[in-house]
C-alpha cells in the first residue's frame, strides 16, 4: 500500500511524504500523521506515550482511502485487482460498473451517481479485549448492502507475541445483527446507556486531557445511527439474557469476504493491523429496507440521504426495459409504441461515445455585452453558460411536476 501511495503521488504531482488524516479509536478524534509514520505503526514498529508517560500502541484508523478522487482513478492497478476478486463474489450484485442486479451501477454518465466505492480501510488492531477503544468500527447501520474483503493482515512480531503463530491470518471479529432484531437492540441500548462511555478531548488547566463521560449524560438522537456504542462480550451476554438477541459472531481471516445486508447493525474489532477493501451495492431485495432507512435519516439533524435509492430504482427500471426491448422479450405494444421508442432512443444516446467539450477562447461577457448580444441574437443562438441537465427517464418525461 505504501508503494501505491508513492505511485499515486508521483502520478498526480504530490509530495512523496504525504500526510494522512487518521482517527484515534479511543476517542475518535482526528489527527494528521505522515504516511511513513502511520505504516510504521501499522507494522508495530513504533510506540506512543500517554499523558502519564506510559508507552502504549494507539488504535489508529485511516478511513475511506483514497480520500480525494475515486479509487478507480487514483489506484488503478489495485482497482483492477479488486474487480478480479469480485468476479468470484456474486459479481451480478457486487460489480460496481456492470452488475446487472446492482441498482447502483445503472446511473447514466450524465447523472451524478452516489460514490459506492470501493474504498480502503486501514487500521491497527490488538488481540485482547480491553473495552472502549477496541472497535475500529462502532455499532452502526449502512444504507446499502456491502461486501468487505480482508486483503492483508499484519503478522505478529515473534519477540512481542512469544513466537506464537497460531491463527496468524485472524484479522477481525465481527458482530452482525439481524434486521428483525434492530428494535430490540435499540431498546437495550437506550435502557443501558448509562453503562456505555465515550471519551473525548477536553481542555483542563491549559492542557488537553481525555474526558470520559457516560452516553446517558451526552444524549443522542438515535442509539445506532449515532455510532457511539460498542458492545463488549459482557454487553452481548446481557443482551441475550434480556431480549434473546444474538448476533452472528465470527472471525474474518485474510482473503475472506463478509457480506453485510442493508439494515443489519454491525460492529468490527481488529485483532491485528488489517487492510480491508469494501464496496457498497444496492440489491433489488434490499430496496424496501433502504427506503425505510432513508426515511429515518430524514428525521436526524446530522445525516443525509446520499444513496438516492428512488433514483436508482428509476434508472434501473429504464435499463431493464431497454434490455427486454432489445432482446425482443417484451412486446412494445405492452408499454406503448411511443414509450418503447423513447426508451430505445435514450439507450442509444447513452451508449454513444462522449465527445470532449471544446474550451471556449472567448472572454466572459459583462452585463452590458450580454444585453447587446441578446438584442442581436435569436433565442436559439443566445450564448448560455448553464450546464446541460441530465435527461430524466423517458417514462417520467411526461409526468406533471408537483410542489
Amino acid at each position: 500500500m505504501m508503494r501505491a501511495c508513492r505511485e499515486r503521488n508521483t502520478r498526480f504531482g504530490a509530495d512523496e511524504a504525504e500526510e494522512f488524516v487518521v482517527f484515534e479509536c479511543r476517542d475518535w478524534t482526528s489527527m494528521t500523521i505522515s504516511e511513513s509514520a502511520f505504516f510504521r505503526g501499522y507494522a508495530g514498529a513504533t510506540m506512543w506515550c500517554d499523558e502519564d508517560g506510559k508507552a502504549f500502541r494507539p488504535m489508529l484508523k485511516l478511513k475511506d482511502f483514497p480520500t480525494k478522487g475515486h479509487f478507480r482513478d487514483r489506484l488503478q492497478r489495485h482497482y483492477t485487482d479488486f474487480l478480479e476478486v469480485l468476479g468470484s463474489l456474486l459479481p451480478e450484485y457486487t460489480h460496481p460498473e456492470a452488475g446487472p442486479l446492482n441498482l447502483g451501477s445503472r446511473f447514466p454518465s450524465t447523472a451524478l451517481a452516489p460514490d459506492l466505492g470501493p474504498k480502503t480501510y486501514i487500521a491497527y488492531g490488538r488481540r485482547p479485549e480491553l473495552g472502549e477503544g477496541d472497535n475500529v468500527t462502532k455499532l452502526h447501520l449502512d444504507l446499502s448492502d456491502a461486501v468487505n474483503v480482508l486483503s492483508h493482515v499484519e503478522p505478529d512480531d515473534p519477540d512481542t507475541e512469544g513466537g506464537s503463530d497460531g491463527g496468524a491470518t485472524d484479522g477481525a471479529v465481527w458482530d452482525i445483527f439481524r434486521r428483525e432484531d434492530t428494535d430490540k437492540l435499540m431498546r437495550f441500548l437506550e435502557e443501558h446507556s448509562n453503562e456505555f462511555f465515550h471519551t473525548s478531548h477536553e481542555e483542563q488547566d491549559g492542557d488537553i486531557r481525555h474526558a470520559r463521560r457516560r452516553l446517558s449524560e451526552m444524549g443522542f438522537e438515535h442509539p445506532i445511527h449515532c455510532q457511539r456504542f460498542m458492545l463488549t462480550a459482557r454487553h452481548l451476554e446481557k443482551l441475550r439474557e434480556e431480549h434473546g438477541v444474538r448476533p452472528w459472531h465470527f472471525v474474518q481471516r485474510e482473503g475472506e469476504a463478509v457480506f453485510i445486508p442493508a439494515g443489519c447493525a454491525h460492529q468490527v474489532r481488529n485483532l491485528r493491523s488489517c487492510t480491508k477493501i469494501a464496496v457498497d451495492f444496492v440489491s433489488p431485495e434490499s430496496v424496501p429496507q433502504c427506503l425505510k432507512m432513508c426515511e429515518e435519516y430524514r428525521k436526524l439533524t446530522d445525516k443525509e440521504d446520499k444513496l438516492q435509492v428512488k433514483l436508482q430504482v428509476m434508472w434501473s427500471a429504464q435499463w431493464a426495459l431497454q434490455q427486454l426491448l432489445r432482446s425482443e422479450q417484451l412486446d412494445p405494444a405492452v408499454i406503448g409504441e411511443d414509450l418503447a421508442s423513447s426508451l430505445l432512443d435514450a439507450g442509444t444516446r447513452e451508449s454513444l461515445p462522449k465527445r470532449p467539450r471544446k474550451k471556449s477562447s472567448k472572454r466572459p461577457m459583462n452585463s452590458r455585452a450580454r444585453a447587446q448580444s441578446a438584442e442581436t441574437c435569436s433565442p436559439l443562438e443566445f450564448p448560455s453558460e448553464e450546464e446541460e441537465e441530465p435527461t430524466p427517464p423517458p417514462f417520467l418525461q411526461g409526468a406533471t411536476k408537483t410542489a
